[in-house]
């Protein structure tokens, strides 16, 4: 099976926002990242994140997203990714890079594999540690959760 592609995902948000705009208009997400701003988070988190990931704050912001949160890179945002890497890479194991939280305590995280983060998204919680989830991209991640698929 192939991963989610970035029109894929398109397709589905704006089938998605128009069936149940409510959830939408209750929390908006963040602004579009530029490249720029896409770098200048990954400096201080010390990872260059995958190209779909990168893609997805390009194209949609951070910030909340229908029923979940994306972690940003926007410096104004509660969800600026910096910001929420510090406070889970206490509790995460090494190379481990937040990118969304469950509410509950778990992580959505990617994973340092020779230096460089990969697509697949993990989750990790303090009850199971870290496993491999079905999202083999953030835009599944998010079809999944913020849109039930």
């Amino acid at each position: 099976m192939t991963e989610m592609t970035l029109a894929e995902f398109t397709t589905l948000h704006h089938q998605r926002s128009a069936e149940r705009p409510k959830i939408f208009l209750l929390l908006s997400h963040d602004k579009p990242a530029s490249k720029r701003q896409i770098v200048d988070m990954e400096i201080p988190v010390g990872a260059q994140f995958p190209e779909s990931f990168r893609r997805f704050l390009m194209e949609f912001g951070g910030g909340s997203f229908g029923l979940m949160n994306v972690f940003s890179a926007d410096p104004a945002s509660d969800y600026y990714l910096p910001d929420r890497q510090r406070k889970a890479q206490k509790a995460l194991p090494r190379g481990c890079y937040a990118i969304s939280d469950d509410y509950c305590g778990g992580w959505y995280v990617l994973v340092s594999k020779e230096g460089k983060l990969d697509n697949q998204i993990w989750y990790w919680n303090n009850d199971e540690g870290l496993k491999p989830t079905e999202f083999a991209n953030v835009f599944e991640l998010v079809a999944g959760c913020a849109y039930g698929t």
